[in-house]
């Protein structure tokens, strides 16, 4: 049973923002503002190539250096186990942003693609050590343009669970027989959501390693609760995850990105390597990590058969 509730009745009804003054007063706290004990901190290293596969990293550079506590990669990394895309089921929460398995495989398939993850005593060593893990990679082509896709493009079932196309009338017929017309291709830039709160994510594990709590800047809590338990293989009822607040998500914190996951992974491993340590993200790394919404092409026809009358065909994304 799902365990997201739906309740109606707020449509028409003037309706105050719970937490409209904690925010504009500055009492909210957020996730990056968490102050735990023993809080350290991880970075991101990141794939510089856009397809191929890992042949070998060499870390040792990074692990000499001071504060530094581990140095995770494929070869030591926690199990993860897959979990269920967001937007994949109806019957359960989903939350996680891909179905490549970070930290466990040796294939890249993007830029950014996390290959390693550095955690430190501070958010400075975590960084600075993060540049000196050096990689070696087998570059393999990268298909980079989608319009040199789009003639081995596959129609998906759906998008979100809506209908992948939708038809409505002849649209061609009618801008044929049009006496005046316009017909263009519009195509947006490349964005990322940047909003105002950066994403951010802290992990705590118990001493036993059977309890997970995470603060984390999502939209989606009961998706990423339902994620960390299938992905550590826990008890729905061991996992708590907390987002008091969001400073703005635009959607692109409704789904679990990569650092996430990788946040109680890191986690984990600092805490079994000795140092007794919670783990959180450092947000200079995360933006790779984030999928950005890439240039998108929109055909965007017009006609008017005579002076009273006029027809537009529904905007078109081709993909």
């Amino acid at each position: 049973m799902s365990s997201i509730q739906v309740k109606h009745g707020a449509v028409g009804r003037p309706v105050s923002r719970v937490d409209g003054v904690v925010k504009t007063t500055g009492k909210a706290t957020f996730t990056a503002e968490y102050q735990l004990d023993h809080l350290a901190h991880a970075s991101l290293v990141p794939a510089h190539i856009p397809r191929g596969s890992v042949l070998a990293i060499d870390d040792s550079s990074a692990r000499r250096l001071p504060g530094v506590l581990a140095v995770i990669t494929r070869e030591n990394a926690p199990k993860m186990r897959p979990a269920e895309i967001f937007g994949a089921t109806e019957t359960e929460p989903a939350a996680d942003a891909s179905s490549i398995q970070h930290l466990a495989t040796d294939e890249i398939y993007y830029y950014g693609q996390p290959v390693a993850v550095v955690v430190a005593e501070t958010r400075e060593q975590a960084e600075y050590a993060a540049t000196l893990v050096r990689v070696e990679y087998a570059p393999a082509e990268a298909k980079t343009s989608f319009a040199a896709a789009r003639g081995t493009a596959v129609m998906p079932a759906d998008v979100l669970g809506e209908p992948a196309e939708v038809r409505k009338g002849d649209a061609e017929r009618a801008l044929a027989a049009a006496a005046h017309r316009v017909d263009h291709v519009y195509r947006t830039p490349p964005m990322n959501h940047n909003a105002i709160e950066l994403h951010a994510t802290i992990a705590e594990w118990s001493a036993d390693g059977q309890h997970l709590t995470v603060y984390d800047a999502t939209q989606y809590v009961a998706g990423t609760h339902h994620m960390f338990a299938k992905k550590f293989g826990l008890d729905l009822e061991n996992v708590r995850v907390i987002a008091s607040f969001v400073g703005g998500g635009f959607g692109g914190k409704g789904t679990a990105w990569p650092h996430v996951t990788l946040a109680a992974a890191a986690a984990m491993r600092a805490t079994t390597s000795g140092s007794s340590r919670r783990s959180s993200t450092s947000m200079s790394s995360r933006i790779r990590s984030c999928a950005p919404r890439g240039s998108a092409p929109g055909r965007l026809p017009w006609s008017r058969r005579s002076t009273n009358s006029r027809t537009r065909s529904p905007w078109t994304r081709s993909l």
